[in-house]
């Protein structure tokens, strides 16, 4: 019984050293891998978890009826979370199909020194059924910019634009 149960022992022994000169072997590189995907993982959800929590609202700031068929609209988007923005829309609506379609947006101006020339909404006219004008003093950045939409010729008087 004696020689059967340590030629098991020396055979387990055998088995076993193998496998534990390749974990001494490769500990460092094992472990340096695993707290780098920890590491990635934890940053990757902390990006997801703050994205997601970004709270956005918008609402109406001003309606200009027009002299057709079609009313100018100016919203205004906030956004807060990480990256944060004030955003200024006009759009257009038809009113007999309610189609509507964004025709100037724009990011508001926050860094500006002059305070009169921060987060500034733009002052719409319609001129005729045809021809509307938007004009607004300051914007940090001009992200959309169309001169004509639905046959609506759109004239444009932009002052300081903070960021080309």
């Amino acid at each position: 019984m004696e020689c059967c149960s340590e030629w098991r022992v020396r055979q387990a022994k055998e088995l076993v050293m193998p496998n534990i000169r390749v974990i001494r072997r490769y500990a460092i590189p094992l472990t340096v891998v695993v707290v780098f995907s920890i590491t990635i993982l934890a940053a990757l959800g902390w990006i997801y978890l703050h994205h997601t929590m970004r709270v956005c609202a918008s609402h109406t700031v001003n309606v200009i009826v027009g002299p057709g068929m079609y009313d100018a609209e100016v919203i205004e988007e906030g956004c807060d979370g990480v990256a944060g923005y004030d955003a200024v829309s006009v759009i257009i609506r038809s009113r007999d199909t309610k189609r509507e379609l964004t025709v100037f947006s724009y990011e508001m101006d926050n860094t500006n020194t002059d305070l009169a020339l921060r987060n500034v909404f733009p002052i719409v006219q319609w001129l005729d059924k045809n021809h509307l004008t938007v004009s607004v003093r300051a914007v940090g950045e001009v992200d959309k910019k169309l001169v004509d939409a639905e046959g609506v010729n759109i004239a444009y008087r932009i002052g300081i634009v903070e960021f080309r």
